[in-house]
């Protein structure tokens, strides 16, 4: 066998395993991408500031006593969010990487209205 045998040989076993390589992570990919979604287990908390004039809150997690912000364009309700309002939200990212309350909502209640669970 001559050098461009073994050098063609050796290019075209090459060529062959990443086909392979490629076939299966495409294979993967397929997979996961036909996988059911898990959703995120919901946050709860409470309004513990809403300043209306400049449009922005906080909202004090029940899951880890942080305090997370809240711009109103993340509010899905009819009314403003009040203090003391219990709510449910997403917990999403700014830019700078800090966790912030996105999605709030208030806690639906029969008590009260007011979204006591």
């Amino acid at each position: 066998m001559s050098f461009d045998q073994a050098l063609a040989a050796h290019l075209f076993k090459q060529s062959e395993q990443q086909t392979l390589i490629t076939d299966r992570s495409q294979r993967r990919d397929r997979h996961d991408r036909d996988r059911p979604k898990c959703k995120p287990p919901e946050n709860s908390g409470m309004v513990v500031l809403f300043n209306s004039e400049r449009g922005y809150g906080l909202v004090s997690s029940d899951q880890d006593d942080t305090r997370l912000f809240f711009h109103v364009t993340a509010w899905a309700g009819p009314t403003e969010p009040r203090v003391g309002d219990r709510v449910r939200f997403d917990v999403g990212e700014r830019k700078g990487g800090k966790r912030i309350a996105t999605n709030v909502r208030a806690a639906l209640s029969t008590q009260n209205g007011r979204g006591d669970f």
